[in-house]
């Protein structure tokens, strides 16, 4: 079994969207704290605490992320979070090109992940990552009719961050399909098939939370 990681890692200094904290993981209780606890005997333990908001490094976004009556990461259903996947090559020797509906044309996409490959995880805490490809709105529309599971991309959003409306997850949410931003390695499953996954831990009220997003290489009929 071929398993491809394509998460980056969640660590201080990572790109995120303007106004949001960095996240932070340091220990709630230390191996020394527990060794000298007297509550164990020859071993001790290391308890983490994690302050991040859920929208930082490769996440899922639920549709409630857009819109308050859609559902949030703990009432999706598993299988909204993981399929059969498909890549799509928007890669270009243009920088920041706008991705519409035609580079879909003609693909089989309904009940499939899509995910957009524009090379740009190559900038992953560079300045340029912020200035990033993303897709129309006429591309969202597209999208949502083709009846997709779940969209991906390798940028640090879908939308262009300079449009306030933010169409496709606005489209896209209301549609109820999720949406994985800050996708990395997605060249290596060009033309392959695979299944995705994408499964946040089932957190009440939230809108978003990071994921460890992979592939399995395979058809999913070997699915057991």
């Amino acid at each position: 079994m071929v398993v491809v990681d394509l998460s980056h890692t969640v660590e201080m200094g990572i790109p995120r969207l303007q106004g949001l904290p960095h996240p932070v993981v340091r220990p709630y209780w230390t191996h020394e704290q527990a060794f000298t606890s007297g509550l164990f005997k020859g071993v001790s333990c290391e308890v983490s605490e994690v302050n991040l908001v859920g929208n930082v490094g490769t996440h899922l976004s639920s549709p409630f992320y857009f819109d308050p009556g859609g559902k949030d990461i703990s009432e999706l259903p598993l299988r909204a979070c993981l399929g059969p996947g498909v890549v799509v090559d928007a890669r270009t020797e243009r920088e920041r090109l706008p991705i519409g509906p035609d580079i879909f044309s003609g693909l089989e996409l309904e009940g499939k992940v899509v995910l957009v490959c524009t090379g740009w995880d190559r900038y992953w805490k560079e300045p340029e990552y912020e200035d990033h490809p993303f897709l129309t709105e006429e591309a969202a529309e597209f999208l949502r009719d083709a009846g997709i599971r779940l969209l991906g991309m390798d940028t640090l959003s879908v939308d262009d961050l300079g449009d306030p409306s933010r169409p496709v997850h606005r489209i896209l949410s209301r549609a109820g399909v999720p949406i994985v931003e800050n996708l990395t390695k997605l060249e290596g499953l060009i033309g392959k098939e695979f299944t995705f996954f994408a499964v946040p831990p089932k957190l009440k009220g939230a809108s978003a939370f990071p994921v460890r997003a992979f592939a399995i290489l395979g058809s999913p009929r070997e699915e057991g």
